[in-house]
């Protein structure tokens, strides 16, 4: 029963209107859009991340050794 509850939620979410789909595949339309969306959205916010966290690593400081 959760499962048609949340891939009417994402539907809404995603098309940005009342969206009432019928039958489990309409739903697993939805959902699995919303797991593309969500996926996209990870590889970003990582991606983005370690761009970041390269740039500061070559601006810091080297130790000089004696």
């Amino acid at each position: 029963m959760t499962f048609p509850l949340l891939a009417h939620h994402m539907a809404i979410t995603i098309l940005g209107r009342e969206y009432e789909p019928h039958g489990i595949v309409e739903h697993a339309v939805v959902l699995a859009a919303a797991a593309v969306i969500l996926a996209l959205a990870v590889i970003g916010a990582v991606t983005v991340s370690r761009w970041i966290a390269e740039r500061l690593h070559h601006a810091a400081p080297r130790p000089t050794s004696f």
